[in-house]
């Protein structure tokens, strides 16, 4: 996980999001550029979980998200990794599920290629199926996991280095896993302070958004998963092109 200052209550959710994995043995490295007052921040609300593994390390200022990123990966302890971003939401069962896919197709990476997108302010989700795309962008650059050992450089971007990310993996030839139909384990967060602007997130959700019909199928099970997050608001409202659902959790 990468982070910077001024986004505590997000990182503080990421961090229990991460807690409540159901997942074995687990490390969160958390890297940021933003000096000694965040690092007494971040240590002081990794001591507010004390089960969870979680590492807090200050690199210096002025680096790229996609160095940032790198040097996670270098400092990981286990064999595999998963990007963690620290603004975005994850269902206890998201490493895991990720996991057995991973495993039971014996691939070296794999995406999701559906999320939940939530527009916090005014509470709107989304359910984004990605699979509209087409090949390599038919998943979700940033829900990768992956072996450690065959992990490319991230792009040194200042944005936009996991699709880089995932185009190396591609290029390469390694074996790649997707999870589909599965969009509550992830939950892709619009805040305002994005490294992407609020156009860049309604235009995913408008494309690839769920129809009434489709997410009125899902409605029972959506409704389950959310309420076993930690950090979804009270109540979402899902909009589809005939009105609206809402849940109240």
């Amino acid at each position: 996980m990468v982070t910077r200052g001024g986004r505590n209550e997000l990182i503080r959710s990421s961090m229990r999001c991460f807690a409540s994995q159901t997942t074995g043995q687990r490390e969160l490295v958390i890297v940021h550029d933003s000096g000694d007052v965040l690092q007494q921040t971040l240590e002081t609300m990794a001591g507010e979980i004390p089960d969870a593994d979680i590492r807090i390390i200050a690199e210096e200022p002025g680096q790229t998200l996609g160095a940032l990123r790198n040097r996670s990966v270098s400092l990981a302890r286990y064999p595999l990794v998963c990007q963690w971003d620290d603004d975005d939401l994850y269902h206890p069962q998201r490493l895991a599920r990720q996991l057995s896919r991973l495993e039971s197709t014996q691939s070296d990476f794999c995406f999701l290629t559906d999320q939940l997108h939530l527009f916090l302010d005014e509470k709107l989700l989304f359910w984004d199926d990605w699979s509209v795309e087409t090949w390599p962008g038919n998943c979700i650059q940033g829900t990768l996991l992956g072996r450690r050992e065959r992990m490319p450089d991230y792009p040194e971007l200042a944005r936009g280095e996991d699709t880089g990310l995932l185009q190396r993996i591609h290029a390469e030839g390694y074996d790649i896993a997707t999870l589909s139909g599965e969009g509550w384990l992830y939950t892709y967060v619009y805040h305002g302070d994005n490294a992407w602007d609020l156009d860049h997130h309604k235009a995913i959700s408008s494309w690839k958004r769920l129809g009434a019909d489709a997410l009125r199928e899902r409605l029972p099970i959506l409704e389950q998963r959310l309420r076993e997050y930690s950090g979804m608001p009270d109540s979402v409202v899902l909009l589809h092109e005939r009105g609206r659902f809402e849940i109240r959790l």
